[in-house]
Formats: structure tokens, sequence, C-alpha cells
């Protein structure tokens, strides 16, 4: 594989991470490729094997590898679903996220809304409408309230088809 390509000696895992990355977006690797053993990619991207080993673990952790003990390394299958499972994560450390999120949102769902009424089955169309017939508690309880908002949302999102 000729495709990795030299990592300077003063560059971290997060370089290693980055053209990893970069080979998957030129479509050099692809879901389900296994990488070359880890002293074998080490010696062709001339980076140590710790940070090789770091920026694997990253990769890992994004679910962008999957570290098979005994079998090798592999690119996943790249589902977007999974890939941005973390991001409540990212909206969780500034509260000034959650209004862009806010905000993003009244732009996107309605694009949303429409792509899913496209989509709907009965099965999700029956869902949805037991969704609001349980969000009718309102205030009086709003535990249930939100769970239905966010089932609400969850099943909108399932009939757009679009895991964003």
């Amino acid at each position: 594989m000729s495709s990795f390509q030299v990592i300077p000696k003063s560059a971290v895992a997060e370089d290693i991470v980055s053209h990893l990355l970069l080979l998957i977006r030129e479509k050099k690797l692809r879901p389900g490729d296994k990488l070359p053993p880890e002293r074998e990619l080490a010696a062709m991207m001339q980076v140590s094997r710790p940070s090789l080993r770091e920026a694997l673990r990253t990769l890992s952790i994004m679910r962008v590898v999957e570290l098979r003990h005994g079998s090798g390394t592999y690119i996943t299958a790249l589902e977007p679903s999974a890939l941005v499972e973390h991001l409540d994560f990212v909206f969780s450390l500034d509260d000034s996220t959650y209004l862009q999120l806010f905000q993003t949102r009244k732009i996107l769902e309605p694009g949303i809304c429409a792509l899913a009424a496209r989509h709907i089955t009965e099965e999700e169309l029956t869902q949805l409408e037991a969704c609001v017939e349980r969000s009718k508690v309102g205030p009086d309880n709003p535990e249930a309230y939100l769970q239905a908002d966010l089932d609400l949302h969850e099943i909108i999102t399932q009939a757009a088809r679009n895991p964003f």
C-alpha cells in the first residue's frame, strides 16, 4: 500500500489520524479494508508504534476503525449514525452550543419533516400519532412530555431516512 506517506518525526498521533482520515476521504481506504499490521504500518509511515496505537485508538473511539484483537484493524462501515453518536458530548460542553443547535434545528426541521412525510410508513405514522397523544399531558407531567417529544423527533428522523 504505497498510499501511506511518511509522517514527519515531530508529528503526533493527531497527524496520523488526519492522514488516515484523508486516505478514507480520498477512497484509498474503504469500509471493510484491513490495515497493514501495526509494526508494518508504523514502518511505512515512519512513526513510533505507541503514536500509531494512540491514533488507532482515537479512530476506534470515533468509530472509524475497529480493532479486532488477533485479527487486525479494519475500516468500519462508516455509517453516519455511528459516526455522529458522540455529538451529544460536544453539545454538553458549552451552553451557547444549545442556542446554536436550536437555531440550526429551526432551519433544518421543516425540510426534515418534509422528507419524513415522503418516506413515512404506516407503522411510523401510528407511532407519531401516539407521541402526539402522549404529549398532551403538557406541564402536568414534564417528564412524560419530554419523553414524548424525544420519541417524536426520533420517529421523524427515522422516517426521513437520514441520520443527520
